[in-house]
């Protein structure tokens, strides 16, 4: 009887053993196929995000220096007289509605006064606000999905780590539990 005993202790340290290689093996792919991947996405999104960061920057720049510069225009048209319009302050103003990417939808009737200026480079204004916040906007609602979604890979990410670690904690005491078989 007790050789049978001693067959069984040594068959079950043999499985422990290989048993807890291969968790301590499964530990180890885990963390670098699963964990290391979730890295590389976390790395992708987090630099998605400096880069919308720096789009929403130069686009409130941009909005900034374009309304300074029409704040400027209106004041230069306000100092000027209507009679006496000079030639260089209206290729002026017709550069920045341009440059505001204003279409007018009276392109046929040609802008005479400066009173008609001021009132077409208001719209113009209005309107390259409007473009301008929808998208600073659109940019913020895209940053806010990537930050929940980098908040989910972070959380998925620790929950396999915390795997794997008990994987090679669970390997690790089988591997030594082979010693209360041989007592």
């Amino acid at each position: 009887m007790i050789k049978p005993r001693i067959y069984n202790a040594r068959y079950y340290t043999r499985w422990l053993i290989l048993l807890g290689l291969a968790m301590t093996l499964m530990s180890l792919l885990l963390e670098q196929l699963v964990v290391v991947h979730l890295d590389q996405q976390l790395v992708q999104q987090r630099g998605q995000v400096i880069e919308i960061n720096y789009l929403i920057e130069q686009e409130w720049l941009n909005s900034q220096a374009r309304t300074q510069r029409a704040h400027l225009s209106e004041l230069v048209i306000l100092l000027a007289e209507a009679q006496r319009a000079n030639v260089g302050v209206k290729a002026y103003l017709q550069q920045l509605i341009e440059d505001l990417r204003f279409q007018a939808s009276d392109k046929d009737q040609p802008l005479v006064t400066l009173g008609q200026y001021n009132h077409v480079l208001k719209k113009a204004l209005a309107s390259y606000r409007a473009v301008s916040l929808e998208f600073i906007n659109s940019r913020y609602v895209q940053r806010i999905k990537l930050e929940e979604s980098i908040v989910d890979l972070q959380m998925s990410r620790a929950r396999w780590e915390k795997i794997a670690l008990l994987l090679q904690v669970l390997g690790l005491v089988f591997i030594l539990s082979r010693e209360i078989f041989r007592r």
